[in-house]
């Protein structure tokens, strides 16, 4: 009886949370984010992330990017990363991209994704790309770190100009295969 409850208990906050979520009302939807920092459920993340696609407001659309700059729970990563693989080319992606490395999440297992999105995106898409990735490294086994290369060394003819020192500069990172950036996450850190 209990799990029943729990389950009843679970598809009556999904509701309410969508319901505020797609109002039409700002401050109503800025107050239930906040609250969700607090008492929020992973699998509400992507009701959240779906109101920078959905949502005018950029007041809306920053505390999203704040709310995801601030996840400490690593089950959340599946989530920003589909997040990310099948919304690329948005405006926003950037600023998610740069929410990852701000999170200080593991996404040591996603570094694929952000080396498609380094070749794919902008020169801000690709340097927050970079970050992320080279805050990952150390984090990574040699065969993702060959995979990563590899991904690089294939899109080489994709680079544009301005990306070009970034590019050789993550090849270096690659090659080192450690970025001196593990003390930057004690919490992570094995």
């Amino acid at each position: 009886m209990a799990g029943k409850n729990k389950e009843i208990e679970d598809k009556r906050f999904i509701t309410e949370t969508k319901a505020s979520l797609n109002s039409k009302n700002d401050d109503l939807i800025l107050a239930k984010i906040h609250e969700l920092k607090s008492s929020g459920r992973v699998s509400i993340l992507p009701l959240i992330l779906d109101l920078l696609n959905q949502n005018n407001s950029e007041r809306v659309k920053q505390e999203v990017i704040l709310f995801i700059s601030n996840l400490k729970d690593q089950k959340c990563v599946p989530f920003i990363v589909d997040y990310i693989q099948t919304h690329s080319n948005v405006v926003w992606i950037s600023q998610v991209i740069s929410a990852c490395w701000q999170s200080r999440l593991d996404y040591s297992d996603n570094l694929n994704t952000f080396m498609d999105c380094f070749l794919s995106g902008n020169y801000q898409v690709a340097l927050e790309s970079f970050t992320v990735i080279e805050g990952m490294v150390w984090r990574t086994s040699n065969n993702a770190l060959a995979s990563c290369k590899r991904i690089l060394l294939e899109g080489v003819s994709d680079i544009s100009d301005d990306k070009k020192p970034l590019y050789c500069e993550l090849l270096k990172v690659l090659d080192s295969g450690k970025s001196g950036l593990h003390d930057n996450y004690p919490e992570i850190n094995t």
